[in-house]
């Protein structure tokens, strides 16, 4: 059985939003909420990878949609074989999608709607949360799926490990592409 005393805080700090799972009972046992996060999160990338293989014509912005959601479906999913602390690093990346629900909103609204100002809040909250789930933080997620790397290196057997590292390289791709998202979303914001 998974137990409090199993968990291993980050440098010891009484912050419980992400913990990793120091035993071999938490190993396999993630917090149920990390797993409903990384369930739904899951089904909406498989429909949304499907709906993009159903298209007729595709944009850039279409490729680059897939390409993401491909890249996140493999490394949030490869959070669960990994174990440990992996499944909470996938569920702090998955914050990401909060700035999504904004995007949806904007790209549903039609253009001759774009001057009225509850479309500029809408964009001004899509750039508010894109700005801190998506730029801002993306070093502390880079720092902690390192150091979950790194800690349990010698736990884990090849196959997770290798899984881990995809992981881990798949999260630098995506921050990757969230700042040269981002630069482009600058521009538009300041133009």
């Amino acid at each position: 059985v998974c137990t409090d005393k199993d968990i291993l805080p980050v440098h010891d700090s009484d912050w419980k939003l992400f913990r990793y799972y120091d035993s071999e009972a938490c190993r396999r046992m993630p917090n149920q909420m990390y797993g409903n996060m990384i369930m739904i999160s899951t089904a909406y990338f498989t429909w949304d990878i499907i709906k993009h293989l159903s298209m007729d014509t595709w944009t850039q912005g279409y490729r680059e949609n897939f390409y993401h959601h491909c890249v996140s479906f493999v490394g949030i999913n490869g959070s669960l074989i990994c174990g440990f602390g992996a499944p909470s690093i996938a569920s702090l990346l998955l914050l990401t999608e909060i700035s999504s629900v904004f995007l949806s909103a904007r790209n549903l609204i039609d253009r001759k709607y774009h001057s009225e100002c509850w479309f500029q809040l809408i964009i001004l909250c899509f750039f508010v949360t894109y700005t801190i789930f998506r730029i801002l933080l993306a070093p502390f997620s880079l720092k902690n799926s390192y150091e979950e790397v790194m800690m349990y290196w010698d736990r884990r057997n090849g196959f997770e490990n290798t899984a881990v590292l995809s992981s881990f390289g798949l999260n630098i791709v995506l921050t990757a592409m969230n700042v040269y998202w981002y630069y482009f979303i600058i521009r538009l914001v300041f133009k």
